[in-house]
């Protein structure tokens, strides 16, 4: 089996699933910056013989699906399910799954420390220290 993966994955992680003789190509869009078009993904995955995909922040459509006839499997690494087309995958056979509540702690951990930035003034004290209006008082 063939997989192409978007999020890069740790080394232990793809040595596992190559020990399950599974080839995996890595394509992350966090490298490249660069979203892939739905289609010429489907193209690549068709060209490449691929029969999973990974995908972070790409989207996988109707036109990818019906270019990529071999894909048996989607992995959204996100929350939501919104970058992918559910009736084509089903519709094709895919099995999708995704990440539920992937980055729940990331969340609330940013929200609390905006919590204390708003509360403590953080952003003002910084604004007011780059301007050089500060003078310490104590020398």
């Amino acid at each position: 089996m063939r997989l192409q993966s978007a999020p890069a994955g740790r080394p232990e992680q793809i040595h596992v699933l190559q020990q399950y003789g599974i080839d995996v190509e890595i394509n992350s869009w966090l490298e490249t910056g660069i979203l892939q078009d739905p289609l010429e993904l489907g193209k690549k995955l068709h060209n490449g013989n691929f029969q999973a995909i990974v995908v972070e922040g790409d989207f996988l459509f109707k036109e990818t699906f019906d270019v990529a006839p071999k894909i048996k499997f989607a992995g959204i690494c996100r929350n939501s399910i919104n970058s992918i087309d559910l009736d084509s995958a089903t519709s094709k056979g895919v099995i999708v799954v995704n990440t539920p509540q992937r980055n729940s702690v990331a969340v609330a951990e940013m929200t609390i420390a905006l919590m204390l930035a708003i509360t403590r003034r953080l952003t003002e004290s910084d604004s007011y220290i780059r301007r050089g209006q500060w003078e310490c008082t104590t020398s």
